[in-house]
């Protein structure tokens, strides 16, 4: 540039110049079981740290287990934090990592689902370091480009039911997409319509389908939530909204059944108002800082992250895996006596 400013370039291409051919984007090199292994160990231990800031979190974190991150270091700089200092509750991996590399077919992405058990801790009053839980868990975990790998996704086991597994292929990496014209849902549409049936939706499609035992009792419980909460809390007023990712998060992973496992996000939002002079106060909370102070009004949202295995045929999409993390805290304080 600097030379044609002095001197004069002609930026009109010849006539008959050809476009140089696009540079390929290089395919990202299918992961064996130990690097994908050392990887979750490592981003693990990054994020296996207490108060760190927002600039931190983009480095270990993304989508929505970033965003689950960022609102506890908002909420905490809102209302303080009265959690017991590390490492009571502080949560740590066990040995006992399996993981499932996974191959994409697009440049520079790669996954990786991770499954181990995370153990919390209490302190007694001698100051004895006691385990408290040890929890399994189906994690997902991302890598854009050269970028560095991040965990994006995270869902709690109950006990006995085993953690969702993927099948593996001959390259030993688990097996993503493939037909999904089999199946009792498509994969790409499922989270929205799962959030539609629990919503109360009477639509085309969520008759169509079959709901487990499970999704049917949230569909029951969320048509009587309001009036549930209003009567127990005595609330002048209450407003249950819920915000559902329709699309899923990270790949279908397909099982050795043909069955197909797909991570769904949804936020339920409830907004309390108690009333004039009334107040609601949380012996215990999720959310930092919230307990022990009279709220005259609130507004609280979990995020519901669920592993949905969809099965081949025309059986009933049943949930896998279910975590509702607090998210989002904003509250108005009783000043009156």
């Amino acid at each position: 540039m600097l030379l044609c400013l002095a001197v004069g370039c002609d930026a009109t291409p010849a006539p008959n110049a050809r476009p140089a051919p696009p540079i390929p984007k290089r395919q990202a090199k299918p992961l064996s079981a130990l690097e994908a292994r050392r990887i979750v160990e490592d981003v693990n231990r990054r994020l296996d740290a207490d108060g760190k800031d927002a600039a931190f979190w983009h480095t270990a974190a993304e989508g929505p287990w970033l965003d689950l991150l960022l609102a506890k270091v908002e909420n905490t700089a809102k209302h303080g934090d009265k959690a017991p200092p590390a490492p009571t509750n502080t949560p740590e991996v066990s040995p006992g990592v399996e993981v499932w590399p996974a191959s994409s077919n697009a440049p520079g992405d790669r996954w990786i689902l991770g499954s181990f058990e995370t153990s919390s801790w209490t302190i007694s009053s001698e100051g004895v370091k006691k385990p408290k839980t040890a929890t399994p868990t189906w994690t997902l975990y991302h890598q854009q480009g050269e970028g560095p790998w991040r965990q994006t996704f995270q869902v709690h086991v109950s006990a006995g039911s085993g953690v969702p597994r993927p099948a593996v292929g001959n390259d030993g990496q688990a097996v993503t997409g493939g037909d999904t014209t089999k199946l009792a849902v498509p994969p790409s549409s499922v989270c929205g319509h799962m959030a539609d049936y629990v919503a109360g939706t009477n639509d085309a499609q969520t008759r169509k389908s079959r709901w487990s035992k499970e999704i049917t009792a949230d569909r029951a419980e969320f048509a009587g939530i309001e009036q549930s909460l209003r009567e127990r809390l005595g609330a002048k007023s209450v407003d249950v909204t819920s915000t559902t990712v329709r699309t899923p998060h990270g790949p279908v992973w397909r099982t050795a059944d043909g069955s197909a496992l797909v991570a769904c996000v949804t936020v339920n939002q409830t907004a309390i108002d108690m009333g004039p002079g009334r107040y609601s106060v949380f012996p215990t909370s999720g959310w930092s800082g919230t307990t022990g102070i009279r709220w005259t009004s609130y507004t609280q949202s979990l995020m519901v992250m669920n592993v949905l295995k969809i099965p081949a045929g025309h059986g009933e999409v049943s949930v896998a895996a279910k975590s509702a993390w607090p998210y989002k805290f904003d509250g108005k304080r009783h000043t009156g006596r």
